[in-house]
């Protein structure tokens, strides 16, 4: 379902399109010709937090339109912007230093100065997963508060977790996160 994206915007789209005309005489907007993978497209390319657009025809007359938007798992900080990034590391959208107060998700600080635009991969799949889950594994294995999570680059070999406390831990992305956990535990 749409939870960021308004029904209205999506109406908008869905209208411009079947108001159209097929070959300058047939209206789009007849069972037929309704353009689905058009609207589908659109969507896609409008709204970057759109993961997936499925349309539906269910004869004579309903269509039936399902929207999956990503799910941000990760922010990701750079010097310049602040991005929300989905479980396969692509940016699902820019956010502003206040949203990212409202939302409870890891924040890695990268320190590279980059930007970058909706839809691009900008780390891997390994590191995004491996960090939200230590993010959520020190917590529950020690009695550390994590203040920070620092990536000396999108392919970094390491990542570090900065405490409240002031420590540094650094872990390995390619190895094992609940292993590297238990470690902590000890």
């Amino acid at each position: 379902g749409n939870k960021n994206i308004t029904n209205k915007e999506i109406t908008n789209v869905i209208d411009a399109h079947a108001k159209s005309r097929a070959l300058l005489l047939f209206p789009r907007n007849s069972f037929f010709l309704f353009p689905t993978s058009e609207i589908a497209e659109e969507l896609k390319t409008t709204y970057p937090l759109i993961d997936d657009v499925l349309i539906e025809k269910d004869f004579p007359r309903h269509v039936r339109l399902t929207v999956t938007e990503k799910e941000p798992i990760v922010i990701w900080v750079t010097q310049r912007a602040w991005y929300l990034v989905d479980i396969l590391g692509r940016v699902t959208s820019e956010i502003t230093p206040e949203d990212a107060k409202a939302i409870q998700l890891p924040i890695i600080v990268d320190q590279l100065d980059q930007t970058f635009s909706a839809r691009e991969k900008i780390v891997s799949p390994q590191l995004v997963t491996f960090t939200k889950r230590m993010s959520e594994l020190i917590p529950q294995k020690t009695t550390l508060k994590i203040k920070e999570i620092r990536v000396p680059s999108a392919a970094a070999s390491e990542v570090h977790f900065v405490t409240q406390d002031g420590f540094v831990i650094y872990f390995d992305p390619t190895r094992d996160a609940d292993d590297q956990a238990l470690i902590l535990s000890d």
